[in-house]
């Protein structure tokens, strides 16, 4: 948010802005696209709708600190997915 601010004081311009939006307490996160999903359903017609074949192939979990995916710190985890999904499984990112 810093970011956006300096560079609106920076140039005097209005600049626009994505609104907000609230993060569940809990649920998972699409690591490919940065969104919060509040239920399982959701996400993982989200995870599916990109790659039709993902809907056959198993699921693994991984856990994460929710503080992680709303500060935008996911390199690592989502070299972890990126992994797991070479050796055909779906990730699941949950958060709480």
């Amino acid at each position: 948010y810093m970011s956006v601010l300096r560079l609106a004081l920076a140039t005097r311009r209005p600049q626009r802005v994505e609104p907000l939006r609230p993060w569940p307490e809990v649920g998972f996160l699409d690591l490919e696209e940065g969104t919060a999903f509040a239920d399982w359903a959701s996400f993982r017609a989200a995870y599916v709708v990109r790659d039709p074949a993902r809907a056959t192939r198993p699921w693994v979990g991984i856990f994460v600190n929710r503080t992680s995916g709303t500060s935008g710190q996911t390199a690592a985890m989502r070299a972890v997915a990126r992994a797991l999904q070479r050796r055909g499984l779906n990730v699941a990112t949950a958060f709480g």
